[in-house]
């Protein structure tokens, strides 16, 4: 997908925000690339399996997921 908007003139990129390091990583390479960050959309997130018949520590590891990364996004995003 990312080859896709490249070719069509894109400058965007997609990141594996599962961590802070690429949370940070991701805000560093933003700055480099473009000298600034205007806006953040903190959109990602997924699920794999459906609530009803999933244990609740999946759950609780699934929702840890899907919200630290909207923390860390905003932290590193924050001083820019």
């Amino acid at each position: 997908m990312q080859i896709d908007l490249q070719k069509a003139g894109s400058s965007g990129s997609f990141v594996r925000i599962c961590c802070c390091v690429n949370c940070a990583a991701a805000i560093e390479a933003t700055l480099r690339d473009f000298g600034r960050l205007d806006v953040l959309v903190n959109n990602a997130g997924i699920m794999t399996m459906r609530a009803s018949s999933t244990a609740a520590r999946k759950i609780s590891a699934l929702a840890q997921l899907n919200l630290h990364h909207y923390y860390n996004m905003a932290y590193y995003a924050l001083p820019a």
